[in-house]
């Protein structure tokens, strides 16, 4: 008799073949297809998006959580105090210069990303699904080849980069994270609501009180969540660097159901060309879960 494991796999890779450009990584109740940015015509897979193009759970096998148009971890965009950040191919360079997929074993691949021609960065990003947690943990290195064009070292980070999340049709499509307001110094639950994109704002959990920019709130916890098909997914990240939160209610409007982007950002501080820049995560899927599940998982896995 096939485990659930063997049948789960095999409905994954039934709609995603491996190939140079795609690596399955599985466990006995979490699924994903690790892609290039390459474009997968055959799978309906768009150039220039990389990381996890398909997500799923046993628990409900059928339902997408990041679009497979897109993605999910999707290395978007970087930056470097003092070099050109335009137009949208400089902005979004990871998207658009080449990357190399590989096996590391057989629930780890890694995806490598030369010195870029304008930001001089170069990335490794590598995945990993653990034998029986329904978790994908990500280690990230960024190393600068250049120094920034601009010396300024007493206003703002050096680097930053960013991580798309284009989630496939949430019932509800904000965001939350845990934080705190100007008006109010308790650390609690927030949400990310938007109207369009470029144009969101941070309120309280229930909608209630005043809108508040997102520049203006701190967050208390390195981690966000939402929910996708009755689960909840959850992003939690350390680094020596600073943790942030993008958001937008439109990751795709070509698209005819919701697809927001929960996105997240690594800044970092006093580069040296040379140096790893790094950062490490854990994304987790509960089925029926709720947001009193992240901070006990949170400090499960730190």
């Amino acid at each position: 008799m096939r485990t659930i494991r063997a049948l789960f796999l095999a409905a994954l890779a039934g709609c995603w073949p491996e190939s140079e450009h795609v690596q399955i990584i599985s466990n006995d109740c979490l699924g994903a297809a690790v892609c290039d940015n390459e474009p997968l015509a055959l799978y309906g897979h768009q150039s220039g998006y990389s990381g996890l193009a398909k997500l799923r759970h046993e628990w409900n096998r059928d339902r997408d959580i990041f679009v497979p148009f897109l993605a999910g971890l999707n290395y978007e965009t970087n930056w470097l105090r003092g070099a050109p950040n335009s137009p949208w191919e400089i902005q979004a360079e990871p998207r658009f210069e080449p990357m190399t997929l590989r096996r590391i074993d057989e629930r780890t691949v890694e995806l490598h990303q030369e010195e870029t021609s304008v930001k001089h960065i170069e990335a490794l990003l590598r995945f990993r699904i653990h034998n029986n947690i329904a978790a994908v943990d990500f280690d990230f290195t960024f190393t600068p080849r250049q120094a920034p064009p601009v010396e300024n070292p007493n206003f703002g980070p050096d680097v930053i980069v960013m991580f798309a999340n284009y989630m496939c049709d949430p019932a509800d499509p904000r965001l939350y994270a845990f934080g705190h307001t100007p008006g109010d110094p308790r650390p609690r639950w927030l949400r990310y609501e938007g109207i369009k994109h470029g144009d969101y704002w941070v309120e309280e959990r229930d909608g209630s009180g005043e809108h508040v920019s997102p520049g203006d709130v701190t967050l208390d916890r390195p981690y966000m969540a939402g929910k996708v098909g009755g689960m909840l997914v959850a992003w939690m990240v350390e680094t020596p660097g600073a943790f942030g939160i993008y958001y937008s209610p439109n990751g795709d409007m070509s698209l005819d159901y919701k697809t927001p982007a929960w996105d997240f950002t690594l800044s970092f501080r006093d580069v040296a060309v040379g140096q790893p820049l790094t950062a490490r995560g854990r994304l987790i899927v509960v089925p029926m879960g709720t947001l009193r599940d992240v901070e006990p998982a949170y400090q499960a896995w730190r």
